[in-house]
C-alpha cells in the first residue's frame, strides 16, 4: 500500500515528521543526510511491499542513477536506527529484490505528535554584538541539488562567523564516557568523496581531543581501517574498547562545506550529542573546533585555562597549506617508499605556504624518520632533514608531542644516544600519556638495550592506546623475539597479520622466528611474500640469501647475495643486509667488514646488534664487542631472555 503523505509516522520509539523533516527518537533529533530522509520516506510510504533497487533510485536520486548513493542511504538509516548486521528491525533486505520497511508503523495527526524540545545552541560566548543567523525551514521534497537542508527555524551562536545547530541534553545516564574514538567523517555523496577531507576532519579532532588530560583519544591509526561506508560504529567502537565514539559525515561542494557529527555511547547506543554545520570552507578549522568543543560538553569535562587555549589553536590559517597537509596525511599512512615521498613533496609544499605551520613541520619530520628504516633511504640524507623539521615544529610549539616522538627515533636509529631517546619519548609521554608511537618507540630502546620486561611493558600500553595497531602487534612480537620467547612472539605476529594480511613488516618478523626454529621453508615462504608486498625491499631479500646460507644452500644464498650487491652499486643498500648474508654464509671477516661500513653509513639497523639472536654466534668476537662499545651498546649473551634491567 502507498499512503498519502500523513503528517507524522511512528514506531516503537521512533517518530518522522514529514512536514519539518526530521527523524525523532524518544523527542530528539536524529541528524539525516537528505537523501537518506527521503529514502526513509519512500519505504514509509510503500512499507506493505518489496521496493526494488531501480524503484529507489528513480525516486530519490532521478537524475544520478548510481547504485552506491542507496547503498550508501540504507548504511546511513541503519546506523541512525541502531541495527546490527543481520537485524531486520525496520528495514529489510530482500536479496535479489530491494528493501522493505518491516516495522509496526502507525499514522499521527501533527496535533497529536510530540513536539520535539528546541535546539540547545552552544558554543563560546561572543560579544552581544555577535551576528545572529537563522536557518530556514524546507519541506516537502528533498532539494535535487543536494543542497544541506535546514531541520528547524532555530537562531544560530556565530563563532567567528561560524553557523552552526546542534543538539544535547542534559539528562545523563551513568557512566560518562572517558574513553573515545573520533572515526573517519564518510562522504554525504559518495560519487564525490574527499578521502583526505574525511580523514582529515578525523584526525583534527583527534589532535585536538588527545592533548586532554581527562580523556583518552585513540590515535588515527587505529581508527583508520572504519572508513568504509557501511561501518558500524557500536562495533568499531567495541573494538577498539571505548566508551564513546564521534562519527560524521562531510561533504565540500565549491567554497561550501557541510558536516553532520554524533557523539554515541557504545554501551547503549545513545546519542549524547549530535550537530549539523553548514559553512565556508575558509571556517573548517572554526567548524572542528566548534565540533571538539561540543564534544568536550557534552562529556561534562572541566577544562584547565590551557586546554581552552589548546582547544582553540589553529596550526594554520591557510585553507590550501591544510589541504595539502591532508593529502600527504593519507599518502604518509600507506608506508611504502613511493607514497612517503608524495607526502614529503605536499608538506613541503604545505610548509613553503605556511612556514609556522607545526603540525606540517612535525609530520614531515616523521615522513623522513620513517625513510631509512621502511625503504631503502640513505640515514644521512633522511635523518638530518628530520632533525631539522622535528626542531622547526617544536620551535613553533613545544607540546607537540609527536615531534618529540620523532626526535626520539632520531635519537634511536641515527646518534645512536639513548639517553636523548629516552628522554625524547618520556617528554612525549608526559605531554600525552596515551600516546601508541612514544610507547612503541620508548618500547623499541628498552628492548635494543636488552631492557626486556620494561619493552614489554611499552609494548603493552601502546596496545591499550592503539589495541588494533598491527604496527603496535609486530613490535611487540620483535620485542619477544629478541628476548627469545619465540612462542608468543609468533602469536603477537600472527594476530597482526589477522588485521593487516598485507603488512610485510609482520612476514619478516614472523619468518625470524621460525628461522630460529629450522623452518627454514617456511620462512623462505614468508620472506617471497615480503619482498612482493614491500615493493622489493632489500630486507626481506637479504634475509633470504641468509635462510638459504642456513639450510646449506650455498649457491642460491651466494645469488641472493650478488643480486643485493649489484643493487648496491646501482643505488644505497643498508650495509647491515649485506652483514647478514655474510653472516649466514659463516664469513666473520666480511661480516665484520660490512658492519664497519654500516657504522661509517649510520645504519639505523645497528641498534639490533646487541638483542638479535641472530648475532649470539658472534658474541665472543672481539671486533663484535669492540662494535658494540663503539656504539654503546650492552654485550649481552644468548641468555638474554628474562629481566634484564
Amino acid at each position: 500500500m502507498s499512503d498519502p503523505a500523513p503528517a507524522v509516522y511512528g514506531f516503537g520509539e521512533w517518530r518522522v515528521d514529514l512536514t519539518r523533516r526530521l527523524v525523532l527518537r524518544h523527542d530528539q533529533p536524529v541528524p539525516l543526510p537528505p537523501r537518506a530522509f527521503d529514502t526513509l520516506l519512500f519505504l514509509l510510504q510503500h512499507r506493505g511491499r518489496v521496493v526494488g533497487k531501480d524503484e529507489l533510485l528513480q525516486a530519490v536520486w532521478p537524475d544520478t542513477f548510481v547504485e552506491n548513493n542507496l547503498n550508501q542511504s540504507i548504511s546511513a538509516l541503519r546506523r541512525a536506527f541502531g541495527e546490527r548486521r543481520g537485524d531486520h528491525r525496520f528495514i529489510a533486505t530482500v536479496a535479489g529484490r530491494g528493501y522493505q520497511f518491516v516495522a509496526e508503523t502507525h499514522l499521527a495527526p501533527p496535533e497529536a505528535t510530540a513536539v520535539a524540545p528546541d535546539p540547545v545552541v552552544t558554543g563560546i560566548a561572543e560579544p552581544a554584538t555577535s551576528p545572529v543567523r537563522t536557518a530556514v525551514v524546507r519541506a516537502g521534497t528533498a532539494n535535487r541539488r543536494g543542497m544541506w537542508t535546514a531541520v528547524a527555524l532555530v537562531a544560530l551562536s556565530i563563532v567567528g562567523g561560524l553557523g552552526l545547530t546542534t543538539w544535547s541534553w542534559s539528562k545523563q545516564s551513568p557512566g560518562i564516557p572517558r574513553r573515545i574514538a573520533v572515526l573517519p567523517f564518510k562522504a554525504l555523496v559518495p560519487d564525490a568523496a574527499d578521502t583526505s577531507l574525511q580523514f582529515g576532519m578525523a584526525e583534527a579532532i583527534i589532535g585536538k581531543l588527545a592533548a586532554l588530560r581527562d580523556l583518552t583519544v585513540r590515535p588515527m591509526s587505529a581508527v583508520r581501517r572504519y572508513a568504509a561506508a557501511d561501518q558500524d560504529p557500536i562495533d568499531a567502537g567495541r573494538e577498539l574498547g571505548v566508551d564513546a565514539v564521534l562519527d560524521g559525515q562531510v561533504q565540500r561542494w565549491g567554497d561550501r562545506v557541510r558536516i553532520t557529527a554524533r557523539l554515541v555511547r557504545v554501551a547503549d547506543d545513545r546519542q549524547l550529542w549530535a550537530g549539523q554545520f553548514d559553512e565556508a570552507f575558509n571556517d573548517i578549522f572554526a567548524l572542528q573546533t566548534s565540533i571538539s568543543e561540543q564534544v568536550t560538553r557534552s562529556l561534562a569535562l572541566t577544562l584547565t585555562p590551557g586546554e581552552r587555549t589548546r582547544l582553540a589553536r589553529r596550526h594554520t590559517a591557510d585553507p590550501v597549506a591544510y589541504q595539502l597537509y591532508m593529502k600527504a596525511r593519507v599518502f604518509a599512512a600507506q608506508s611504502n617508499r613511493d607514497s612517503m615521498q608524495r607526502a614529503i613533496a605536499l608538506l613541503e609544499d604545505a610548509t613553503a605556504r605556511d612556514s609556522g605551520y607545526a603540525l606540517a613541520h612535525a609530520a614531515l619530520a616523521e615522513c623522513y624518520s620513517r625513510l631509512p628504516v621502511t625503504s631503502d633511504v640513505p640515514p644521512l640524507e633522511a635523518f638530518p632533514r628530520a632533525r631539522q623539521a622535528a626542531t622547526h615544529a617544536l620551535q613553533l610549539d613545544a607540546e607537540l608531542a609527536d615531534a618529540h616522538v620523532t626526535l626520539g627515533w632520531i635519537a634511536l636509529w641515527h646518534d645512536w644516544d639513548w639517553e636523548a631517546s629516552e628522554a625524547a619519548f618520556k617528554r612525549a609521554l608526559a605531554l600525552q600519556a596515551d600516546n601508541a608511537s612514544a610507547h612503541m618507540g620508548y618500547g623499541h630502546l628498552l628492548s635494543d638495550l636488552g631492557r626486556n620486561d620494561d619493552a614489554r611493558r611499552e609494548a603493552d600500553l601502546a596496545l591499550a592506546s592503539d589495541p588494533v595497531s598491527a604496527l603496535a602487534m609486530t613490535l611487540q612480537g620483535h620485542f619477544l623475539y629478541q628476548s627469545r620467547r619465540y612462542e608468543e612472539e609468533a602469536q603477537a605476529v600472527r594476530q597482526a597479520l589477522d588485521l593487516a594480511p598485507d603488512f610485510w613488516v609482520a612476514w619478516v618478523t614472523l619468518a625470524k622466528i621460525d628461522m630460529t626454529r629450522g623452518r627454514r621453508d617456511a620462512a623462505l615462504e614468508q620472506l617471497a611474500r615480503a619482498v612482493e608486498l614491500s615493493g622489493g625491499s632489500s630486507e626481506p631479500l637479504s634475509l633470504i640469501a641468509y635462510a638459504h646460507a642456513l639450510a646449506g644452500r650455498r649457491a642460491e644464498a651466494r645469488r641472493a647475495l650478488q643480486e643485493l650487491e649489484t643493487r648496491a652499486r646501482e643505488r644505497y643498500v643498508p650495509a647491515y643486509y649485506v652483514a647478514v648474508v655474510h653472516l649466514g654464509l659463516g664469513d666473520t671477516p666480511a661480516t665484520m667488514r660490512w658492519l664497519e661500513r654500516a657504522y661509517t653509513e649510520r645504519d639505523a639497523h645497528l641498534v639490533f646488534l646487541a638483542a638479535d639472536p641472530k648475532w649470539d654466534v658472534l658474541r665472543r668476537d672481539a671486533g663484535f664487542a669492540r662494535l658494540l662499545k663503539q656504539l654503546r651498546l650492552p654485550l649481552l649473551g644468548p641468555e638474554n631472555s628474562g629481566s634484564t634491567h
